[in-house]
């Protein structure tokens, strides 16, 4: 069968193309990086603090920076794409040379930073996988200068990621075909005219088996494999989780003490590993559909990418962002720690000045030991600076 009758989306994507990108997936995107990006920016404050620097929140700092300025370098993109079509319906208008270089640029950034999550929660994932199976080498493997060097790893492999794009991607002149009010046509009729316009282009074709090898490369390399690590990471996690908590339910101790501390323990090892492990299967969920899909583009050919994937990455790239607004809600929900300190850090003053002010009355009347005695001397103070005042 000849490519050009294939057809893997339908008859009419541009329907489809523009009812998303109009109607949900643009408002979707700009709440999706401007939430998310407030909420790391707590995530940041928080995991920042003395009380709570450790290897794994020193790697969830740097995955909070990464998702940060992947949705703030990518807010230029989606308003290009999704809201000035809107403004400037002209193509002339839209699609400029200025609009473009930004949009391209924003692309990147984002591009490298997400690839740098991907790593990280890599990092993430095999370090507490270190913690739960061999808890005696915690402390020699995951040192502080390890996690620290496994840090600057990931930003250098979002980096490197990024270098085919710069070549394979490019910012040309192209000829469109527009109606008598500049707006983009196929209809060859009255009025009908070509405007030359700057769009980004692939000066590579796309039918060659070096661009099929590119997103062959993205594919298994950048997304399935470290996605499916991240699979067997938490399928094993999971595992010990259930052996270590059928073992704890048959230990058994003459000193009850020590089984409370015991249960202590385990369970906050407990709640921080499920944490983890939600944060490990939210990257599965919003980077395996990607990585699918580029398998597919290789094989298919770019018929597949222009009617299937270059409409189906904009639902993808949406799922990603909500995935990273997530994050907070998680470790507020599982992590006592951290919500004690995001309470600490920013709760009012008003109320902390109450409850000093409380403190130090009590402690003030303490020597009648007595809670009784301790209230009736506050009745009577209160009582006396009343008589006094009037």
């Amino acid at each position: 069968m000849d490519d050009d009758t294939i057809t893997y989306y339908g008859s009419k994507p541009t329907i489809y193309r523009s009812y998303a990108k109009m109607a949900i997936l643009g408002y979707l995107n700009i709440t999706c990086c401007i939430i998310g990006s407030i909420l790391n920016f707590f995530v940041i404050i928080v995991f920042t603090r003395k009380n709570m620097i450790s290897p794994i929140n020193t790697i969830l700092v740097h995955l909070a920076i990464a998702e940060t300025i992947t949705m703030i370098t990518y807010m230029p993109h989606t308003w290009h794409e999704f809201f000035r079509a809107n403004l400037y319906p002209a193509i002339k208008d839209h699609r400029t040379h200025e609009w473009e270089t930004i949009s391209l640029a924003s692309f990147y950034l984002a591009f490298i930073f997400r690839h740098t999550t991907i790593w990280l929660t890599l990092v993430l994932g095999v370090w507490r996988y270190i913690a739960v199976i061999y808890p005696l080498k915690e402390r020699k493997w995951c040192q502080m200068e390890t996690t620290r060097v496994c840090i600057i790893a990931g930003y250098v492999f979002g980096l490197m990621t990024c270098i085919p794009l710069w070549f394979f991607l490019q910012i040309k002149q192209a000829e469109k075909t527009v109606d008598k009010d500049g707006v983009f046509t196929s209809d060859y009729g009255k009025g009908v005219k070509n405007e030359s316009i700057f769009e980004i282009h692939a000066p590579i074709v796309m039918n060659t088996p070096f661009y099929r090898l590119i997103y062959l490369s993205y594919g298994i390399f950048v997304k399935i494999i470290p996605t499916a690590m991240l699979g067997v990471i938490s399928y094993k996690l999971i595992i010990a989780l259930s052996k270590a908590k059928t073992q704890h339910e048959g230990l058994t101790s003459n000193s009850h003490f020590d089984n409370t501390r015991q249960l202590k323990n385990k369970h906050q090892t407990y709640r921080i590993t499920v944490m983890l492990l939600m944060i490990l299967g939210l990257l599965v969920v919003g980077e395996l559909p990607h990585g699918i899909y580029c398998l597919l583009t290789a094989i298919l050919g770019p018929k597949f990418y222009t009617q299937r994937y270059s409409y189906a990455a904009e639902v993808f790239n949406t799922l990603v962002k909500f995935c990273e607004c997530a994050n907070f809600v998680i470790y507020y929900i599982m992590s006592h720690r951290f919500r004690n300190t995001f309470k600490a850090l920013f709760r009012s003053r008003n109320g902390d000045e109450k409850k000093i002010r409380c403190k130090k009355r009590t402690s003030s009347f303490s020597r009648y030991g007595d809670p009784a005695l301790v209230a009736k001397a506050l009745k009577f103070t209160d009582s006396s600076t009343k008589t006094t005042d009037e």
